[in-house]
C-alpha cells in the first residue's frame, strides 16, 4: 500500500468514526481494516487511535497525522484537477459574490483581464458587504478573514492592512499627528456600522500594542461616505490600504503615522464549495485571480 492510500484510509476511518463504518465504505472486511490500522501503527511506530468495541479516539499522533493527511489528500486532488482542467475547455456562467473594495480593485480588473483569456465565459458578479448572502447560490466567493462557511475550500491570494490618512487641507489646517496619542487631540471621523472596535485603532508601541480610542465630531455608518469625508478634509480615518493607495499616491490623502503601523494582515480568500470535480470555469478562475493579485503590480486589504 502507498503512503497516498495508507493516508487515504486513515483519513476514512476517523472520518467515519470507526472501522465498521470506514470497512463498509471501502467493500472490505472489519478483520482486513484492522489489519491495515496495525501494520500503519506498526510501520510508524505510534499507535494513533485508541480503540474500543463502541469508538474509536485519536492519539495526539493520531491527531497530528489526521490532520496532515486531510492537507495532503486535498493538495493531491487539487493538483489533480488543475491538470485535467487544462484538457477541459472553461465555459459556461459564472457566479461570483465579493465585498464590495475588493470587487471595485480586485474582482473587476481581474474579470477584465479573464475573460479577454476565457471567452466562452460569461461571469455575473454580485457585490456587497452584506453578511447574510447565501453563498450556496455562487461558484466562487471572495471573503475576508477565516472561511465563512467550513465546507468551502479556500486559496489565500492577498491580505489587507488598515493605514491612517488625512487630506492635505487637514493636514495644511491642523498638523499632523506625531504620535498615536495625538490623535486624542485631532478631529477623527468615526464608524458606527461595524461597533466600537472600529473606532479603537491599534498603533505598535514598541513591542506592545498601543489602542486608542479616536473621537470625533462626525459618524458615519457606510464605508464609501466615510471615505468621502475623509477626502473632503473633515478629518483623520482609517482605511483599507486597497483603497487608498492610489489616492496616496496621487498625493489626494496622505498617509500618518506610518512608523506606528501595526502589520496585522487579515487574508483574503477565493473560495468555492467543492474539493473534487471542481468545474473548469471555476478552477481556471480561482487560479487566474491567484496569479492576477500576487503580481508585481497588485496588492489587497477590508470594507472602510
Amino acid at each position: 500500500m502507498t503512503s497516498e492510500s495508507e493516508l487515504a484510509f486513515f483519513a476514512e476511518v476517523v472520518n467515519r468514526n470507526g472501522l465498521s463504518a470506514a470497512a463498509r465504505a471501502m467493500g472490505i472486511t472489519r478483520s482486513a481494516m484492522s489489519r491495515r490500522l496495525d501494520r500503519l501503527e506498526e510501520r510508524l511506530g505510534v499507535r494513533l487511535l485508541d480503540r474500543t468495541t463502541r469508538r474509536i479516539a485519536l492519539t495526539e499522533a493520531g491527531t497530528m497525522l489526521f490532520e496532515n493527511a486531510v492537507r495532503i489528500l486535498d493538495d493531491i486532488g487539487r493538483a489533480e484537477e488543475e491538470v485535467r482542467s487544462f484538457q477541459a475547455e472553461p465555459k459556461g456562467i459564472l457566479r461570483v459574490a465579493s465585498p464590495v473594495m475588493i470587487g471595485l480593485h480586485i474582482l473587476l480588473p481581474c474579470v477584465r483581464a479573464f475573460l479577454e483569456v476565457h471567452r466562452n465565459i460569461k461571469i455575473e458578479i454580485t457585490v456587497s458587504d452584506d453578511d447574510g448572502l447565501d453563498l450556496n447560490l455562487f461558484d466562487v466567493v471572495i471573503a475576508y478573514g477565516p472561511q465563512p462557511d467550513s465546507s468551502l475550500v479556500g486559496r489565500r491570494v492577498a491580505a489587507r492592512r488598515r493605514v491612517i490618512c488625512a487630506a492635505p487641507s487637514y493636514v495644511r489646517r491642523f498638523g499632523a499627528p506625531k504620535t498615536p496619542d495625538d490623535l486624542l487631540a485631532h478631529n477623527c471621523v468615526l464608524l458606527s456600522r461595524w461597533g466600537r472596535d472600529a473606532n479603537e485603532w491599534s498603533f505598535q508601541d514598541g513591542d506592545a500594542t498601543r489602542i486608542v480610542s479616536v473621537r470625533g465630531n462626525l459618524v458615519l455608518n457606510e464605508g464609501d461616505a466615510y471615505y468621502q469625508a475623509i477626502k473632503e478634509g473633515i478629518g483623520i480615518g482609517r482605511l483599507t490600504d486597497l483603497r487608498v493607495r492610489s489616492d496616496i499616491a496621487a498625493g489626494l490623502l496622505v498617509h500618518l503615522l506610518p512608523a506606528f503601523q501595526v502589520q496585522e494582515e487579515i487574508p483574503i480568500y477565493v473560495l468555492h464549495r467543492s474539493r473534487r470535480h471542481v468545474p473548469p470555469k471555476v478552477v481556471a478562475f480561482v487560479r487566474f485571480i491567484g496569479e492576477f493579485v500576487t503580481a508585481p503590480a497588485h496588492s489587497s486589504d477590508h470594507p472602510t
